[in-house]
């Protein structure tokens, strides 16, 4: 079944609460265009305005229960993130004009910082976002976060990248695990057999598809070759063929980006609950669907110049959104009670939104 569902309801057992987003697509490109436009005319300092408006917009029209989420972040607090950020851009692109070991340097300094910055990032986005007046609370180490982005990652080349299905499983383990609404901690109980699957099928996938494009692309190369054409209709044949190798490449990677994303965001919210398992998650993403909804996505910005980039984030958005919910106990989501938290700076958030880190889930 691929729908999310629940036996009948009666008075004590749980019931499903769906997901809504209401959000739509011409009031976001208002957003969308404004925040551009001003983000232009003032050299980016606009930026962390924009961010947070674009941000309470998304998270105003995502409702559960009928209650709305909420975005909380402080603009000077991002625009304080992005300087700092923007200044260690600017250090490493003039690194490349000095010596080269000033540039592994810089690049060495990263690699020792991006755990902590992935950490902040998630206590930042954990404490400005709430529900029901009821802030998230991200309680996982920077000790834990060394481990599993920087440790764990110095053993890909040692391992060929076998290894990665067990990292993304630790990865994702240590955001669930630690995050948490007011006083309902979050228990995620999976183990990294599904994640092995999904990654091996993708690769086993994905080797099949690399071979088959490469001897029909080598095969229509060499009839050019022996074809007999002038330099100049060589060098057109070429550059299509290439064109169309990339193409496709590019396809069938957002098509097993999408797999991998669908089945493992499934498995990872199944196997997650909230207060003591009184609060637990469905989710019923359909990896068909995400791949020709992002696939549309991909040819609309690209014809568009990127101006139906908002539509395309609204749609994907609202596809995910009502595939996902939440099953409780009556009463369990009105009880969760408030907890104290401390402002977190935004250099995480900038860094990861700079940046485009993946955070793993």
């Amino acid at each position: 079944m691929n729908e999310l569902t629940l036996e009948k309801p009666t008075q004590a057992t749980p019931k499903l609460h769906r997901f809504e987003f209401t959000g739509n697509a011409n009031e976001y490109f208002r957003i969308w265009i404004v925040n551009l436009f001003l983000s232009i005319i003032t050299l980016g300092i606009y930026a962390a305005w924009a961010k947070v408006r674009a941000r309470q917009y998304l998270y105003a029209n995502t409702r559960l229960d009928g209650q709305s989420f909420e975005y909380l972040g402080n603009p000077i607090s991002i625009l304080k993130g992005n300087i700092v950020v923007g200044v260690g851009a600017a250090v490493y692109f003039l690194a490349q004009y000095y010596e080269i070991k000033w540039l592994y340097a810089v690049l060495a300094i990263f690699a020792l910082i991006y755990p902590y910055l992935i950490y902040k990032s998630l206590r930042f986005m954990a404490s400005n976002s709430a529900y029901r007046n009821v802030r998230f609370k991200f309680w996982g180490s920077s000790g834990d976060a060394y481990k599993y982005y920087l440790l764990w990652m110095l053993l890909m080349p040692l391992t060929g990248g076998i290894i990665f299905p067990l990292i993304q499983f630790y990865q994702r383990r240590y955001l669930l695990d630690n995050v948490a609404l007011g006083t309902a901690q979050a228990r995620f109980t999976g183990n990294s057999s599904p994640f092995w699957r999904v990654y091996l099928i993708s690769y086993g996938i994905g080797f099949v598809f690399s071979i088959v494009v490469g001897v029909v692309l080598l095969g229509a190369a060499m009839g050019q070759v022996y074809s007999g054409g002038d330099g100049l209709s060589d060098l057109v044949g070429t550059y299509i063929i290439m064109g169309v190798f990339y193409i496709i490449a590019l396809l069938g990677g957002v098509a097993l980006q999408q797999y991998i994303y669908a089945q493992l965001m499934n498995y990872s919210l199944e196997n997650t609950t909230l207060k003591d398992g009184q609060i637990r998650f469905r989710s019923k993403l359909n990896h068909w669907t995400l791949m020709k909804i992002q696939l549309v996505n991909i040819l609309a910005i690209a014809v568009s110049l990127g101006l139906l980039s908002p539509w395309a984030k609204i749609r994907y958005m609202q596809y995910v959104l009502s595939r996902i919910g939440v099953v409780a106990v009556p009463g369990a989501l009105d009880e969760i009670a408030a907890i104290g938290s401390e402002e977190e700076n935004a250099l995480g958030d900038a860094a990861v939104g700079f940046f485009d880190l993946d955070i793993g889930l």
